[in-house]
């Protein structure tokens, strides 16, 4: 058997969730799951629940949407569940429908599976999963840690841009592993890549991680523990880019003294 083991996940983890606006909608729970297989291949499961808390909330996901790339993805719609207002469960078995996603979209979205879900009234609400797949990683130990180690193949040859949510967990053989590095030159040269956003989970940002993402704007930065920002991780991204410290504003310091030492400004 192999020494590494690598595994195929999403490039991008976009949720097929409308907009959530406040007002119109809320969120009642949000939940993403991966699971790797022995083969490599990944699934990423999103379930979620939205309350209706007007009309415009109800116009707004009246239909399921779920975009992905034929290419290197597949994804599908079930599950579909209407709670309404008054008690009653409506299980929602229109067919799922397959198109050519909107040319106005900011992300790389080729295709877009939707389902019908029907008339909405303020208080039901809609309950849904997705599944999708990826983003390719590696082991590092047996104690529960993975590293994101790059795009397919198939990914980087995008030339639509696109925006990255890295996973802080992934779940292989029943056990689950905590996104603790971005490995070197992980994303080196991706030119897709409008936007990235690392998790709490991560401790250590790879040499020239993102080196070379000319297209890449704004890194957001959810983890307070991070302990290494390798030699040119972010040299020759886009000018002007904005590290965002997503943090409480007490924990904030020290990532922003790691960023400086590495070479980097406009954190805020």
């Amino acid at each position: 058997m192999k020494k590494n083991r690598f595994f195929v996940l999403m490039a991008v983890l976009v949720s097929a969730v409308p907009a959530v606006a406040q007002h119109h909608q809320q969120m009642v729970f949000d939940s993403t799951t991966v699971v790797m297989e022995e083969t490599g291949l990944s699934h990423i499961y999103h379930h979620v629940r939205i309350h209706m808390d007007d009309y415009r909330g109800c116009v707004d996901n009246n239909v399921v949407r779920a975009d992905y790339d034929p290419q290197s993805a597949t994804v599908t719609i079930s599950n579909v569940i209407v709670h309404r207002a008054d008690g009653r469960k409506e299980t929602i078995t229109n067919p799922e429908l397959d198109y050519i996603a909107p040319a106005r979209s900011i992300f790389w979205k080729s295709s877009q599976k939707m389902v019908e879900v029907g008339r909405l009234m303020p208080g039901d609400e809609l309950e849904y999963t997705t599944y999708k797949k990826g983003f390719t990683y590696e082991i590092i130990d047996v104690a529960g840690s993975v590293r994101v180690t790059g795009l397919t193949d198939a990914v980087r040859a995008k030339t639509k841009q696109m925006s990255l949510s890295i996973p802080a967990t992934v779940q292989f053989r029943g056990w689950k592993y905590s996104v603790t590095a971005i490995a070197d030159e992980a994303f080196q040269g991706c030119g897709n890549i409008k936007s990235v956003t690392i998790p709490a989970s991560v401790t250590t940002i790879g040499a020239s991680a993102f080196a070379g993402a000319a297209k890449l704007k704004t890194i957001t930065i959810k983890s307070s523990a991070i302990e290494t920002v390798g030699a040119g991780a972010f040299d020759g991204i886009a000018a002007g880019a904005v590290f965002k410290l997503s943090m409480k504003k007490a924990q904030k310091e020290a990532v922003k003294e790691k960023l400086t030492e590495a070479g980097y400004t406009n954190i805020r």
